[in-house]
């Protein structure tokens, strides 16, 4: 009588099928192994997609702070880790880390630019999330017409225009 061998060498008799329990146990092992490497995945996604949304919301902070700053409505000086105040979506304080501080904080510098009468302006906007492996930061350079030569030119102008009749 002829024999019948499996793939592992385990002699089987004709008429049984199924599966014995060791290869049960490595269809477990395989199946554990990647559900664990789908975990891993997932969770980086999730991840990068959060540090993506706060990368936006950090630039479009930026872009708002830079309008309020042409606008006048922020003042034209040196400013640091001023917190961002709770009219911003998403801001409010306690969301962050539950202990009542901010989630955005913004920086100001102002440079005289090689050019007269224009001024450099950097606007930075950083994450409170000191615990992060990636701080969320967001840089913006702009440059501005100094209000200060702005004036001077329209003071000039007047003059032009309308002259002191003695």
């Amino acid at each position: 009588m002829k024999a019948n061998l499996d793939c592992s060498g385990i002699q089987r008799s004709p008429n049984r099928n199924g599966l014995t329990l060791v290869e049960i146990l490595i269809a477990i092992v395989i199946f554990g192994g990647v559900v664990a490497i789908l975990g891993e995945v997932g969770r980086d996604a999730l991840r990068s997609a959060a540090y993506a949304r706060d990368t936006t919301q950090a630039e479009l902070i930026c872009e708002s702070l830079m309008g309020m700053l042409r606008v006048g409505l922020i003042t034209l000086d040196n400013q640091t880790d001023v917190p961002l105040d709770s009219n911003y979506p998403d801001t409010n304080a306690g969301t962050a880390n539950g202990r009542g501080e901010p989630r955005w904080y913004y920086s100001i510098e102002v440079y005289s630019a090689s050019e007269d009468g224009l001024l450099e302006v950097v606007i930075t906007v950083r994450k409170n999330s000191p615990n992060e492996r990636r701080p969320v930061t967001c840089r913006l350079l702009r440059w501005m017409i100094d209000p200060d030569y702005l004036a001077e030119m329209e003071e000039e102008m007047e003059e032009i225009l309308n002259p002191e009749e003695e």
